[in-house]
């Protein structure tokens, strides 16, 4: 059995109203939501500078990093 996850990681301005749209999306179709940001943006709500080095694009680290929050998050979903 296959279970879905919504992973979403949508910086800037317009973050929170897309987010929510997904969010709802997500929820009318029985996917799981896993907003990253809370990993990932600075306190501005854009990517964090330690993570990128053009502060559009992860870095190798910076995406070892995700990679290891996201599954970290999965696993608190105890998907089955």
């Amino acid at each position: 059995m296959w279970t879905s996850i919504i992973i979403i990681f949508s910086l800037g301005l317009s973050k929170k109203f897309k987010n929510k749209l997904i969010f709802e999306m997500a929820q009318d179709n029985g996917l799981y939501y896993m907003d990253t940001n809370e990993f990932a943006a600075d306190e501005t709500g854009y990517l964090r500078s330690d993570l990128s080095n053009d502060g559009c694009h992860f870095h190798e680290i910076g995406s070892e990093e995700w990679i290891e929050f996201i599954i970290e998050k999965s696993a608190e979903l105890r998907i089955e």
